[in-house]
């Protein structure tokens, strides 16, 4: 696989507030962490939560979701996020000793694991993650043509799924943007993660298989079927829903970078 070079890629960490409990939703961020990934902490009331810029709309979507209240925002590189863990590790001292973090941040951060604490190693695990699921979006053109050997779970979910688009209209890409947020949170809100998403388009899988001979669909944690909550949103709203034949990959801002064919 390509190995993508990360270290100039922006994160976003994000302190919040629970004002609500919304324990049924779950499991759907735990499959959304899995497609866009996250490193976070808790103590008490408040979280501290990492994760790509380019995937802020969905995450935006999903504590708007859990009932969390966004308290500040820091934005930093992933190779500056390592290099931080880095001279943590080396001089074995707490990372609230940095100077390149922000005040509220240095609570939730340390070297080893502890209570509400993010230790370092959970943040490399974090960027290993980000590296890896960049590879295999990258290769998805190739992956769409037949199964290999070692086939990453992506690889094989759209090889074997079927796969719909939501294309959303407007007059600027800013508009574009604000309504896939709102189509991405009424997805979370009936439980289904988008394989990927850019400024103006989202994409959903329903895995398909064959059970006892009779073929039968994966549904998302909440029970749904992806494609057909999604063809859901054209008789309501204005975007267009299709059918996907074939996949490309581009670089971008928003999303990974799944472009329909």
């Amino acid at each position: 696989m390509v190995e993508p070079d990360i270290k100039r890629e922006p994160a976003i960490v994000v302190l919040a507030r629970r004002e609500l409990r919304v324990p049924r939703y779950r499991p759907v961020i735990r499959a959304l962490r899995s497609t866009f990934p996250a490193v976070m902490a808790s103590r008490g009331n408040t979280r501290v939560a990492i994760f790509l810029k380019r995937h802020e709309h969905v995450w935006a979507s999903a504590y708007r979701l859990l009932g969390w209240e966004e308290l500040g925002r820091y934005e930093v590189s992933l190779g500056e996020l390592a290099e931080v863990c880095e001279e943590s590790e080396r001089a074995l001292e707490p990372l609230r000793s940095s100077p390149r973090i922000p005040g509220w941040l240095a609570p939730y951060l340390g070297v080893t694991a502890s209570l509400g604490v993010l230790p370092c190693y959970e943040v490399a695990s974090f960027l290993e993650l980000v590296k890896r699921r960049f590879s295999e979006y990258m290769e998805v053109p190739k992956a769409m043509r037949g199964p290999r050997k070692r086939e990453p779970r992506l690889h094989k979910l759209l090889r074997t799924s079927r796969l719909a688009v939501l294309i959303v209209s407007g007059t600027s890409r800013e508009e574009q943007l604000r309504r896939v947020s709102e189509y991405l949170h009424e997805l979370l809100m009936k439980g289904v993660v988008p394989v990927d998403y850019s400024h103006n388009t989202i994409i959903v899988a329903a895995k398909v298989y064959k059970r006892r001979g009779v073929e039968r669909v994966w549904r998302s944690p909440l029970g749904l079927n992806p494609v057909e909550v999604i063809k859901g949103f054209e008789s309501r709203y204005v975007p267009v829903v299709t059918d996907v034949r074939d996949l490309e990959f581009e670089r971008r801002d928003v999303g990974w970078g799944l472009k329909v064919v």
